[in-house]
């Protein structure tokens, strides 16, 4: 499964023009692919002479550099990055993988689902609402 669109969107929030470039599974085991992605996956991003890879990185690195995903005040920062990696390790997984780990079934498991509920409640997930969070 391809993550780029949380890239382009981190991109469009932001403002930032950028240039998709397609790479077929062929193309992605190739040396110059495996130069900026050493798992010769999808996405990549490049910025100078700086290639980051894997999502959460690249998203963070935007997220750094450019106003409007992250909010000013630092504990709602650090909140919505906890909420960013949250998203990646902990609610994600469970959402495309059921119990025997097989991809394809939709659905929320019971602790992510108490957990979403739990911070709704408590607040904490509307207050540090950002983009960066939400992606």
């Amino acid at each position: 499964m391809a993550r780029d669109a949380r890239v382009r969107w981190a991109l469009e929030e932001v403002g930032q023009p950028y240039q998709v470039r397609l790479a077929s599974f062929r193309a992605m085991k190739e040396p110059a692919h495996l130069a900026l992605h050493p798992f010769g996956q999808i996405p990549t991003y490049e910025e100078g002479d700086l290639a980051l890879f894997e999502t959460g990185a690249i998203v963070f690195h935007i997220a750094e550099r450019h106003a409007g995903l992250l909010p000013d005040d630092a504990n709602a920062r650090a909140r919505a990055i906890t909420w960013m990696f949250a998203a990646l390790n902990s609610v994600e997984p469970p959402i495309f993988f059921d119990e025997q780990n097989k991809p394809g079934r939709v659905r929320f498991s019971r602790n992510v689902n108490t957990a979403l509920m739990n911070t709704r409640l408590n607040g904490c997930y509307v207050k540090d609402a950002s983009a960066l969070a939400t992606m």
